[in-house]
């Protein structure tokens, strides 16, 4: 390599860490616009497309922080692409973080514009910020922002990116301590589970979570099941009228065999059959109520066994 080939890669190398550095820099309150600059030299040839290649890696990382991954897998080729609101946008991270400022700045009547509204070049901030404001009350804030560890928002209709918003909200704003948080018939999606598992169900303080009717398949409940694991204090976990079939019960036992503290099991109104009933009633703890009403997958003749089994206080059809 010459020595102007090893000199145009040094400075390449030093951008790349620069803007990497930039990126993954502390983003709890954004006080206005991150700049970067451009790189001073213009590559060709091979370095051109290693600086694509580089950017494209920057551009991905962008869209995590240390804590959560909210890229869903790849679907396969002959299934259709659909992707979630989150996935639509470039940087949803830094949207919540401008939007959680705006909120801020609001609910604390403070003078003026909040300086995060003066950087939205493609508009996004606002739009945003004017669905959500449709779905949620002044009240409903101010119960993050004052650490109420209470948070009721059945109904509202909240979309994955929502809920990415509301659980980075509910971690980082008034002390982050929340031990009831219901967000039945929402609609969160396999999407909206990653920031429920990293951001909440992590939680040590969480006691109750009610995600009924949110379009959550088994791919969600694996990452909602990955978070149960750090959280053994967690006593109601209510997952009605989804679409958890027998794989989603083996993601949920896997985390919740030995979890002495859970109490009720709603898995009602889902897709699971006989033999995800019975590893349900025979694996989890004796005093853990499962109900598992209005399943059709599940036969009669196993529900009789299981209910001279295990008793009625056990298991509910």
């Amino acid at each position: 390599m010459s020595a102007v080939s090893k000199n145009i890669a040094q400075r390449f190398y030093s951008h790349c860490v620069r803007s990497n550095t930039f990126r993954h820099a502390n983003r709890a309150h954004v006080a206005g616009p991150v700049k970067f600059t451009r790189s001073p030299f213009v590559p060709t040839g091979r370095i051109a497309g290693c600086l694509k290649v580089h950017q494209q890696r920057l551009f991905n990382s962008s869209k995590h922080d240390d804590s959560a991954d909210y890229v869903a897998p790849a679907a396969k080729s002959s299934e259709p692409i659909v992707l979630s609101e989150t996935e639509k946008l470039k940087a949803p991270l830094e949207l919540t973080e401008m939007m959680i400022e705006v909120l801020e700045h609001w609910c604390d009547e403070l003078p003026g514009d909040p300086p995060a509204l003066s950087y939205d070049p493609d508009g996004s901030l606002k739009r945003k910020l004017n669905q959500f404001m449709e779905k949620i009350t002044l009240k409903d804030l101010d119960k993050f922002f004052s650490g109420n560890p209470h948070l009721n928002l059945e109904k509202r209709g909240f979309d994955d990116f929502e809920i990415l918003l509301i659980c980075r909200m509910a971690k980082f704003c008034g002390g982050g301590d929340r031990k009831f948080v219901n967000l039945n018939y929402n609609n969160s999606g396999d999407a909206g589970c990653a920031p429920i598992a990293d951001y909440l169900v992590k939680q040590s303080h969480l006691r109750s979570l009610f995600l009924t009717s949110n379009n959550i398949t088994d791919k969600g409940i694996e990452r909602l099941s990955g978070a149960l694991l750090f959280n053994r204090n967690l006593e109601i976990l209510e997952l009605r009228k989804n679409q958890i079939t027998d794989e989603g019960v083996g993601f949920l036992l896997a985390a919740l065999q030995g979890h002495a503290s859970l109490k009720t099991l709603f898995l009602s109104d889902n897709l699971i059959s006989d033999s995800g009933a019975v590893r349900l009633v025979t694996r989890l703890p004796e005093d853990c109520k499962i109900w598992l009403q209005n399943s059709p997958n599940i036969s009669e003749k196993t529900r009789t066994a299981l209910v001279e089994t295990c008793g009625k206080v056990k298991v509910k059809f």
